[in-house]
């Protein structure tokens, strides 16, 4: 079999938070519930523009629906930084990474040197929107980004690999 070769990678940071989000809440998506009482801050901010309450009124009253205005304010923010601090740490990701997939498994050439993991390595992959992300454990993932695959190949035929050689696709 021809290998599939990916031949130079690299991610933008819109690409890879927007990517990271979709994965981490699809993994996990107990996420969502612990999300909920986000919504109590999103009320008392809604509160709080429209002028229904003052900042006083509603510490005295309801000191939880403003810890949870903090919180919706200070979330995305925390994410952000977390999110760039991922990027930064890979150089694979902005520097980009050369990915072939044979029947041996996938290779990683990138500049801080060579990987080689045999399919056995990878036990999980997940397919969201044009990346698919190839898990080696918990924490470390490859994003490839399946329009820079080289021609002819297709990206059914990637899958179609992975799945072969027991790589659950999600």
């Amino acid at each position: 079999m021809t290998p599939f070769v990916f031949p130079n990678v690299r991610t933008s940071f819109p690409e890879y938070a927007r990517t990271s989000l979709v994965f981490t809440f699809k993994s996990n998506p107990l996420l969502w519930v612990i999300l909920l009482p986000a919504l109590s801050g999103l009320f008392a901010l809604y509160v709080l523009l429209t002028g229904q309450r003052t900042l006083p009124d509603l510490w005295h009253d309801n000191k939880m629906s403003l810890l949870m205005l903090l919180f919706v304010l200070g979330w995305p923010v925390l994410l952000w930084w977390s999110l760039r601090k991922q990027y930064n740490a890979s150089p694979a990701l902005h520097t980009g990474a050369r990915y072939t997939l044979s029947d041996e498994g996938v290779a990683v050439l990138h500049a801080l040197g060579h990987e080689e993991y045999t399919w056995a390595a990878v036990p999980q992959a997940w397919h969201i929107g044009s990346w698919l992300i190839l898990l080696t454990s918990q924490n470390v993932g490859y994003f490839l980004d399946l329009r820079q695959l080289a021609e002819p190949a297709r990206a059914a035929e990637v899958l179609a690999l992975l799945r072969t050689h027991g790589v659950k696709v999600k």
